[in-house]
């Protein structure tokens, strides 16, 4: 395998396995001295409910649809109500604005009392566990038929600020007295990317161009008021997103410029305390190019208004950057770049403004707006009557939301484009009270008219929030499933009207959207939501790291989805299948002992049927603690389309000039043919100690390196990790086939790993 640690989404939990003291182990090396330091034989089996974090009465030592289940149990007639349920943390890379359905199997035990609820939430987090919203459904127990299974839905869209999203099961009992019981059985999950936006963003009420004249945006960054007449960029990554970001830019025209002329640069940035990206591998950037009159960056320079990973980090403190750079012959603009970075999946944001471009000796700032003034106080596309304004204060997503009242009737509306006779629309928006507004008549309503070509309404829709709890958003529906329409024959026009109150009230209205109805449905992918039939158990958090996310190298094709594996009657099964999570249609699994247990030197020992169809790609291997690669140590690969054989080998270092190991004849391989790797449990061994590496199928050996001074001499420096994983496609096994059988499981044993007692000498 070929690893990238940094693409690895691995969870990282620093206490190591207890050490267990045994002179017990096999030597394939005579007079060589070890002792037993990892020892998993996948036993721990006494609770079926890992990966729920459980509150009051729950149980998983029950009998489900299918399989075991869980029995959510609570008195009810408390005066302080007893809930019970259990919260499952999603995995699968979930990103902001991005579509979430998850669905709950259950069924009532005994009669319930008709005010007793299921409650079926998804529950949105930030960075520190806080949550920022949620969506339920609930389901009135009163009215569900005892012992019948039902099924349960809930449909939301994660919120732009979400660091994590989770799926609650909660049962909220009545005043009856008595016991409460609800078995809830698989559980399932699906994402998909946010629909195509009619709107095309004006929804949100922010501009087009961020907010700001003369500036050009691409992704997260808006132009935002930071109190006492400033104004500031606000720039964050895609969350969810490595090697992402986004950035603000403007291009300057340089007339007789000569060739050795100093463009200097400059611009104060900080990051806010409350989203921070100290800790997070996120940086700024500011940026100068030269650019020909073909528009061809000919120069450049860049560098970092701070930079996290020395620790400099302005939180809520202005720091002022400056750059320089020379024109070379045959400059004729200089563009002006500020970013936002992101490498990793973590969040945070930065506050860029007084941005600054001067040519030579003059200190004339060549930029445009460098205030960053808006470009338009009024609603490009929209036409408004009332007392109308947008704000930055009161936003749910973006930097701004667009205030409806107070002072009487007010409304805001634009025509609908790029529909079809026939299509579904789907209308949503959000809206918010203020305290001193609640109950000045209707909060706000959400009008949708279809006119036909002599201006008449055919069709006309509605959607009144009503009044929610002061300060909260609400939707104007259950979630993205909100006002629905069909274009009818004879439409010419469709507007969607925003209305505030009739009376004296005030509500704020964000994250309008409207989208083709059946352009989710299409693009929903699976959430790997961990154990979510309520069978198996984790492997031991403090042994093993498991991913979480897609690996794009060597050309495999898989997803590496937590609930992929399981421990069940004394084994741990790695089982990959033809299941779609984000742009991946296949998932699997992989666990790893980093951050648990990694030594220099050992003896490792692994039990283990492995898959053997086309495109499956089982792996036992090694990697340095530190990041580096090369070395890697291949204890054995097995590709499919060649099922009767496991393959080890050893990569070595140092690479140059952009070759790999087996390049540079840096590669040390062999093969071991044999039968019934895929029904017949063998042990697969390594012995590595300053004399060599020896490699072992069932105690024999069957590749051996070191064997000579020069081999040794190119032997793993520093301690390794050890993996397991079951990849899918790649360059080397090629893609599944038609033959390809799916589910394909890789089964594990046990895994033991001795320490080697002998010296470096």
């Amino acid at each position: 395998m070929f690893p990238a640690s940094i693409f690895l989404l691995s969870l990282v939990i620093s206490s190591l396995p207890s050490v267990t003291n045994s002179l017990d182990a096999p030597r394939a090396i005579a007079g060589e001295d070890w002792t037993l330091v990892f020892d998993d034989e996948f036993t721990d089996e006494n609770e079926s409910l890992a990966d729920w974090d459980r509150f009051g009465g729950t149980s998983s030592k029950t009998t489900g649809r299918n399989g075991r289940g869980l029995l959510i149990e609570t008195e009810g007639g408390l005066a302080e109500p007893a809930y019970a349920g259990a919260v499952n943390h999603l995995g699968g890379g979930i990103k902001p604005d991005e579509i979430v359905t998850a669905e709950a199997v259950w069924r009532a035990i005994g009669d319930q009392p008709s005010d007793a609820v299921l409650a079926v939430k998804l529950e949105f987090k930030d960075l520190n566990g806080g949550t920022i919203s949620s969506e339920e459904t609930l389901v009135a127990l009163g009215e569900a038929l005892d012992g019948k299974w039902e099924t349960t839905k809930i449909v939301a869209r994660v919120p732009s600020s979400a660091a994590s999203t989770d799926l609650v099961l909660v049962l909220v009992p009545g005043q009856h007295k008595g016991t409460l019981r609800v078995l809830v059985d698989e559980v399932s999950a699906t994402r998909a990317a946010p629909p195509l936006d009619l709107l095309a963003g004006a929804g949100g009420f922010e501009s087009s161009d961020g907010g700001a004249v003369g500036w050009t945006v691409f992704n997260n960054a808006l132009a935002i008021d930071i109190g006492k007449g400033e104004r500031a960029f606000k720039s964050w990554g895609p969350f969810g997103e490595p090697y992402s970001g986004s950035i603000m830019e403007q291009t300057v025209v340089l007339e007789k410029i000569r060739a050795g002329t100093k463009v200097h640069i400059k611009v104060d940035a900080l990051t806010p305390g409350n989203d921070s990206i100290a800790s997070t591998g996120n940086f700024p950037i500011m940026k100068v190019e030269c650019l020909a009159a073909d528009g061809r960056p000919i120069a450049h320079i860049e560098a970092r208004p701070f930079d996290p990973t020395n620790g400099d980090v302005p939180i809520n403190t202005w720091t002022s950057s400056t750059a320089e750079l020379p024109t070379p012959e045959g400059t004729v603009a200089a563009r002006f770049i500020l970013g936002f970075i992101q490498p990793t999946t973590e969040a945070g944001s930065i506050f860029f403004k007084n941005p600054r471009l001067s040519v030579g000796s003059t200190s004339k700032n060549l930029l445009t707006n460098p205030e960053l003034r808006p470009s338009d106080t009024t609603l490009p596309g929209w036409t408004v009557e009332g007392a109308i304004e947008t704000g930055d204060q009161n936003h749910r997503g973006g930097a701004t939301a667009l205030r409806l009242g107070p002072g009487g009737p007010t409304s805001a509306t634009r025509s609908i484009k790029d529909w079809k006779v026939g299509q579904k629309l789907r209308f949503e928006a959000w809206s918010k009270v203020l305290a001193e507004s609640r109950g000045r008549g209707d909060s706000f309503t959400m009008e949708v008219v279809q006119i036909d070509r002599r201006g008449r309404a055919i069709d006309t829709q509605t959607r009144t929030a009503g009044w929610s709890e002061p300060g909260k958003w609400r939707s104007t529906g259950n979630g993205p499933l909100a006002l629905q329409i069909e274009v009818l024959r004879g439409t010419k026009d469709i507007q969607l009207i925003l209305r505030g109150p009739a009376e004296d009230g005030e509500v704020w209205v964000d994250d309008v959207v409207v989208n083709r109805a059946d352009s989710t449905e299409d693009l929903a992918t699976a959430i790997p939501i961990r154990n979510p039939g309520f069978e198996g158990f984790r492997p031991d958090e403090g042994r093993w790291a498991v991913s979480d996310g897609a690996w794009s190298h060597n050309g495999e094709l898989q997803y590496y989805a937590p609930d992929s594996i399981v421990v069940n009657r004394k084994r741990m099964n790695i089982t990959a299948d033809r299941r779609r999570i984000g742009d991946r249609e296949y998932s699997s699994g992989h666990v790893s002992t980093e951050g648990k247990h990694e030594q220099k030197y050992g003896k490792w020992e692994i039990r283990a049927k492995l898959p053997n169809s086309q495109g499956m790609w089982p792996a036992i291997w090694l990697l340095p603690v530190d990041g580096s690669w090369p070395p890697e140590i291949d204890i054995i690969e097995l590709v499919g389309k060649e099922p009767n054989t496991v393959h080890h080998s050893f990569h070595w270092g140092p690479l140059r000039d952009g070759l790999l190991p087996w390049d540079l004849g840096q590669t040390a391989t062999d093969d071991h043919a044999g039968k019934n790797f895929d029904t017949v449990f063998h042990d697969y061994g390594l012995e590595w100690t300053p004399k060599g590496i020896i490699w072992t199928v069932d105690g024999k050996e069957t590749h051996r390196f070191g064997t000579t001074e020069a081999e040794r001499k190119n032997l793993p420096k520093g301690p390794m990790y050890l993996i397991i994983n079951l990849a899918l496609g790649g360059f080397w096994p090629g893609p599944p086939g038609e033959d390809t059988k799916f589910p394909s499981t890789m089964e594990l044993d046990h895994v033991k790993i001795w320490k080697w007692n002998g010296s470096d000498d």
